[in-house]
Parts: C-alpha cells; sequence; structure tokens
C-alpha cells in the first residue's frame, strides 16, 4: 500500500577515503512504486551510495534512511526488505544455479523455491541443475536477478543489472520491473544503458564528481535541454527573421533550416507558419544525448 514516507530519504550524505571524496552532500528522496535511475560515469560515486544505503560502508557525514529506519542501526531489518544485485556479484561455483538459489532463500529465511521457478521460466536460458562454473556470462546474470527478485522484497536496489543479458532477456527483465513497479515495489536502478534508464524511470538523478548534477523527471530534463527544428520553405525567410524568443541558434543546410531551441517552442512554430512550409521535423533529445551534452558543457 502506497504512503507518503519515501522508501530512500538521504540527507548530506557524505563519504570521504582519505584525501579524497566518495560523495558530498547527497540529498535524495525516492518514492514508493517508483523506478528511480541512477547515472553517473564510472568512478562518478553511484557504488559508493549504494555501499551506504546497505550499510556496506559507514557514512564520513550526514545519512540514510530506509523504510523509514536509520541504514546503520536498524540495517539487519532493512536489508531482509531489499533485493540488491551489485556491479560486481560474486558465486560459489561448485554448486548448481538451484542449490546456490536456495542456499540464500535459507539465509533470507524464506522459501522461495515457487517463485525461483517462475522467474527461471521467465528467464529460460539459465539451466538452475548445472554448475554455475559452467555457466556463460548471460547464465550468471540472470542467476544474480533471480537471487534479487525471488523473496519479493519490497525495495530494489540494482547496480547495473542487464550487464551481459541478451536482447531477449533483457526485454524479459523490463518486464519483470515494470511488472513489480504495478505491484507497488520501488526500484532504484543504476545503469549504463541510458535508452532503457529512459523508458523505465519516472525520474533520474545524474551524479558526476560525487556530487548531484541534475535530478529531475526525464521530460522536465528534455525540456532544459535543446530542441531542434527541422524545415524547409516554399519561399525561404532570412535566418534572422527566425531568431525569435528561446532560439539559440539558425543554420542553413541544403535549402533545410536547423533551429536549436533553448526556450519555448511556441514562438518558433508562430514565425514558420507565417510562410509555406515545405517539410517540417522535430527532435527532442534523448536521455544518452542530454547525458553526453550535460557532461561536455560541465566538463572542466
Amino acid at each position: 500500500m502506497e504512503n507518503d514516507k519515501p522508501v530512500i530519504q538521504t540527507r548530506r550524505l557524505t563519504k570521504i577515503y582519505g584525501k579524497n571524496a566518495g560523495i558530498t552532500d547527497i540529498n535524495l528522496s525516492v518514492k514508493q512504486g517508483e523506478i528511480f535511475g541512477f547515472l553517473g560515469p564510472n568512478g562518478s560515486g553511484k557504488t559508493t551510495t549504494i555501499n551506504l544505503f546497505l550499510d556496506l560502508v559507514r557514512p564520513t557525514g550526514g545519512d540514510v534512511r530506509i523504510f523509514g529506519m536509520d541504514a546503520r542501526r536498524d540495517g539487519m531489518k532493512i536489508r531482509k526488505r531489499i533485493g540488491y544485485i551489485p556491479a560486481e556479484p560474486g558465486l560459489y561455483e561448485e554448486m548448481t544455479g538451484m542449490e546456490y538459489l536456495l542456499f540464500y532463500s535459507g539465509l533470507k529465511g524464506k522459501n522461495c523455491r515457487n517463485r525461483i521457478k517462475e522467474l527461471a521460466e521467465l528467464f529460460f536460458q539459465v539451466k538452475l541443475e548445472r554448475k554455475i562454473k559452467a555457466y556463460s556470462r548471460g547464465m550468471r546474470q540472470i542467476l544474480y536477478i533471480i537471487q534479487a527478485f525471488m523473496g519479493e522484497p519490497d525495495l530494489y536496489i540494482l547496480d547495473e543489472p542487464a550487464t551481459n543479458l541478451d536482447p531477449l532477456m533483457n526485454i524479459r527483465f523490463n518486464e519483470l520491473l515494470e511488472s513489480e513497479r504495478k505491484n507497488g515495489k520501488t526500484i532504484f536502478l543504476s545503469s549504463h544503458i541510458l535508452g532503457e534508464v529512459e523508458r523505465l524511470c519516472d525520474r533520474v538523478c545524474i551524479i558526476r564528481n560525487g556530487r548531484i548534477a541534475a535530478l529531475e523527471s526525464v521530460e522536465t530534463l528534455r525540456e532544459k535541454m535543446t530542441k531542434t527544428v527541422y524545415v524547409a520553405f516554399e519561399n525561404p525567410p532570412g535566418t534572422e527573421e527566425l531568431m525569435v524568443e528561446g532560439v539559440q541558434s539558425v543554420r542553413e543546410e541544403n535549402g533545410k533550416y536547423i533551429i536549436d531551441i533553448t526556450g519555448e517552442i511556441n514562438p518558433v512554430l508562430q514565425k514558420i507558419s507565417m510562410h509555406k512550409i515545405k517539410t517540417f521535423d522535430f527532435h527532442k533529445m534523448t536521455l544518452e544525448e542530454i547525458f553526453r551534452k550535460y557532461f561536455e558543457k560541465n566538463s572542466q
């Protein structure tokens, strides 16, 4: 059942490693039933943040509350309600896949056998009767996914969960995420597959050099970034005429005008509609383009 309390909340969360800052003043609030994307280049502080959520490392400053509980004081209670996929998990390779999963379900104190079978049918490529040492990278990743989801937790913390999945298994994994969201589960997703983050996530946080650089819905991020209109006219106007409010630049290539817009698009549409149009196209930046441009713009 949904409530107003955030599932994850951090206040000025900071972790310093010697002379190096891992993360600084991270303030997040993740709602129940939300798929929350956590993005950044390697070394930006994503995994450090996740490790602080799980009390695998201790903060230098600030605090984390999950399900309203303190991540340090109530770590054991919290972890029982979390499904976790680490970026670099380990496996007991002499076990079969099923032995491994039953071992972990025993640690959770749950009988997960039926759920394991359901997930194994969804990800039909995994062969649970085989020893893990015979698994491909993709099968190992599916095993990690089954382990995280088999206990039907309230919160999923997923660090690069789609690594090594083939396209079909990736589709099945995305379907699983969407199904869990419909069931009111909360998903904290760190991923480099930006197209899927864009499609799945309600909001995204971009972290850079250990600090939050942006925290928005995908649509809001798009609205703040450049939009481009491609238009050709029967009787082309001068480029100066198209430089209305919100237009960053206008250039003409092979009889087509390319208009980059950083503000509202309506003034541009009003201006070009005063002329007879031959062709028209409009492009909003994808999350991948936003991510790349954002870091180019803010690079030091």
